[in-house]
């Protein structure tokens, strides 16, 4: 087996989770999806294309002088050598306004080019912000259940990586989509100068374009395969990195380093190799199209410079055309990078798209609604993740507001997913559970959630202090209810043991404090959101004194329906209504 440093670039599977977009063993990429690619985009350009007008109009007003200069180049040339009997008066006075004429023409180019600039920078920077506000917000609103396919780096890579490249190709300065279709009427326009100034000379310079065409077909179809898998590549790997880091104490406590390291060398070899199959055709891509233009300029400048020799041409002439005739295979240059760019365009567009097709839940209607009393009936309800395996099935039960039910089970049998179907985290089906008789699918999403307060079972902390994780969502909650919860909790002891009490750091993701410590805390999050229902996923799980806790929650909430799971039924039963086995 190769070690790490001799890797062989070979083929490599994919790391398990791995979210695979595209056929990497895919040979063409059909060109439709440029057109798709747009067809997505249209939505989100609409508030730009002012924008995009302006930034095309100032990339056409910086070519026009530039158009000028090898003309004017050529006269003053024609001017230092013409024989013609010209007073030195006349010709001095005829250099000065050729020279005059070019200074003009740059100060215009400089104008234009800064405002040219400045514009598309600040019209990128507003897509880029309003394109990534989206992708947010769509995330914060997608179902809970879309998303998590997705890990967080691929979400993170699509809302910048891949929005960068879109703000590039669409207001950048110097390049993107205004270069290319500014090539085609600049190729166009240059053209027709070199007719002007010489039409049998000019014939030739069409000689190396089927060279270029034949140098696009050959590349096209490698750009087409190789673009999107470099794009998922490193996507994949990004992923599997902060995966790792995530789960580092899983990974040590089970000694699999090796194990992981490995994986992620497969997956980084399986990028590298992608990636230095793309390089190596953009390496012979550019240097051949350098050397096609290199060759067609030396070869008209040998033809120009004989046809200067025997009179048919003047040198002004031949200075303009030769110059004219390297803008005039920028162009083409330009045009036949455009099938790269494209397909790049088209595997962003598509990643970006993943996220937001993603389906959301259902927004809040503008609607009055009384206050809920915490009444819940479940009537048949059934539910499952994947059609073939069924995680409840008529499960129905009336619980009293009020009430202080356990849901007890054992793992899998569906007690977090009641929970969760409760919350709206994840769908019912119609007329299955209801909330004070009302359907709870005909109830807003934001008006249950309001009225629910819920402890999932993992402790999720915002790094920052210890007060705004237990006041998040309730800012406006007073010094002496924040005060209460900690004491219901146990945590007021725990608070008056660390540095800056309140205000102390818990670090990412809680990483500054105890398990039992970041339960406590979510727990009293929980506890001080003023709602008619809480539900709580084995609330007091490695927490010491948990029965206490539990005890001190039931006596504390006396008109408030209570629900908390539990693998079996907890000591403090006195305290409940029922216990419901799952």
């Amino acid at each position: 087996m190769a070690t790490e440093g001799q890797a062989e670039f070979g083929g490599a599977e994919n790391p398990e989770g791995g979210y695979v977009l595209y056929d990497r063993t895919s040979s063409k990429r059909p060109f439709s999806a440029v057109f798709n690619a747009f067809r997505i985009l249209r939505p989100h350009l609409s508030g730009f294309r002012k924008h995009i007008l302006i930034i095309t109009l100032l990339t056409v007003f910086s070519a026009i002088p530039l158009l000028a200069t090898p003309w004017l180049a050529g006269m003053i040339v024609d001017i230092l050598t013409s024989s013609v009997k010209n007073t030195l008066a006349e010709k001095v006075q005829l250099l000065s306004f050729c020279v005059f004429i070019l200074f003009t023409i740059e100060i215009i180019n400089f104008t234009v080019s800064y405002l040219r600039q400045y514009y598309s920078t600040a019209a990128g920077q507003r897509f880029a912000l309003n394109m990534r506000l989206k992708l947010h917000r769509k995330v914060l609103n997608a179902r809970l259940g879309r998303i998590k396919n997705l890990a967080p780096a691929q979400v993170s890579c699509r809302a910048f990586d891949d929005a960068s490249l879109l703000e590039n190709m669409f207001f950048s300065a110097s390049g993107g989509l205004g270069a290319l279709l500014l090539a085609p009427f600049s190729f166009v326009a240059i053209t027709c100068i070199l007719f002007i100034i010489n039409y049998k000379l000019a014939l030739f310079t069409l000689i190396p374009i089927p060279v270029f065409a034949f140098i696009v077909f050959y590349f096209t179809r490698h750009f087409r395969r190789l673009t999107p898998a470099v794009k998922q590549g490193y996507s994949d790997t990004e992923s599997l990195f902060m995966r790792n880091i995530n789960n580092l104490k899983v990974i040590k406590l089970f000694n699999t380093g090796g194990c992981e390291q490995e994986k992620f060398k497969k997956q980084h070899i399986s990028f590298v190799r992608d990636k230095l199959e793309l390089e190596s055709y953009l390496a012979r891509f550019y240097p051949l199209i350098n050397l096609t233009v290199f060759t067609g300029i030396l070869m008209i400048t040998l033809l120009g410079g004989i046809k200067s020799i025997y009179g048919g041409l003047t040198a002004g002439g031949l200075v303009s055309f030769v110059t004219y005739l390297s803008f005039y295979y920028l162009p083409l240059s330009e045009m036949s990078r455009a099938n790269y760019v494209l397909q790049n365009l088209a595997a962003s567009v598509e990643r970006i798209n993943e996220i937001l097709a993603i389906e959301e839940e259902p927004q809040a209607v503008e609607v009055i609604l009384p206050p809920m009393q915490g009444n819940i009936r479940i009537d048949g309800l059934g539910f499952s993740y994947v059609p073939e395996r069924r995680v409840l099935e008529n499960i129905s039960m009336h619980i009293k507001s009020g009430e202080k039910i356990v849901f007890a089970g054992a793992n899998g049998h569906g007690k977090t997913t009641l929970l969760n179907l409760l919350a709206r985290l994840e769908e019912p089906e119609k007329n299955r559970i209801f909330l004070d008789e009302r359907d709870i699918l005909d109830l807003p999403v934001s008006h249950v959630r309001s009225n629910i307060a819920f402890l999932p079972q993992e402790n999720i902390l915002f790094n920052d202090t210890v007060l705004n994780n237990i006041i998040y969502g309730n800012s406006g909650a007073k010094a002496d209810d924040v005060r209460r919860v900690c004491v219901l909790t146990g945590l007021d002891e725990i608070i008056a043991r660390l540095p800056g009490g309140l205000a102390a750091q818990v670090g990412e993701e809680g990483s500054l404090l105890s398990r039992g410590e970041q339960r406590r805390v979510c727990l009293a999050r929980t506890l001080l959101k003023p709602a008619p229902v809480i539900l709580l996923d084995e609330p007091v799980a490695g927490v010491d004194g948990g029965e206490m806790i539990v005890r001190n929650i039931l006596t504390d909430f006396p008109d408030v329906t209570i629900i908390i799971t539990a693998h079996t039924a907890p000591l403090a039963i006195e305290g409940f209504s029922r216990i419901v086995e799952i």
